[in-house]
């Protein structure tokens, strides 16, 4: 992963987010995130932003603390890659967001099902179109 843009230019996004009267808070979280990006890239396998956010999701399950980290890893993957500065449009692409948790339970197990058919095959498809 070569981070020589974001190493020379990520005062240039701090910069930015002060004068936008982004929070101190959060200023600092970003700054600290970049911090640890570029003081753990040699050390790391990292090939791209996804691979860091994967190893935060090894380390908590928490919802909440993952989705802090989607959110900076996203500001600063759109800063270093794309040139932009944060917004509030853009969403971060570093993983793809599924809505199936949003769906009740009956949907889930009907998408459950037709999943798994799809991987055994059309047996349990005849068998479930049996049921009366």
């Amino acid at each position: 992963m070569n981070l020589q843009n974001l190493r020379n230019n990520h005062h240039k996004l701090l910069s930015y987010m002060e004068g936008a009267s982004y929070s101190k808070y959060y200023i600092n979280r970003l700054n600290s995130e970049i911090k640890r990006i570029l003081a753990n890239a040699n050390a790391s396998s990292w090939t791209s932003y996804a691979d860091v956010y994967q190893e935060y999701k090894k380390k908590s399950s928490s919802a909440q603390y993952l989705r802090n980290k989607r959110t900076y890893l996203g500001i600063i993957e759109n800063f270093d890659l794309h040139g932009h500065y944060p917004n509030g449009l853009q969403q971060s692409k570093i993983v793809e967001r599924s809505k199936y948790h949003l769906l009740n339970q009956e949907f889930k197990s009907a998408i459950d099902f037709y999943t798994s058919a799809e991987k055994d095959g059309a047996k349990k498809i005849a068998r479930f179109m049996a049921k009366p």
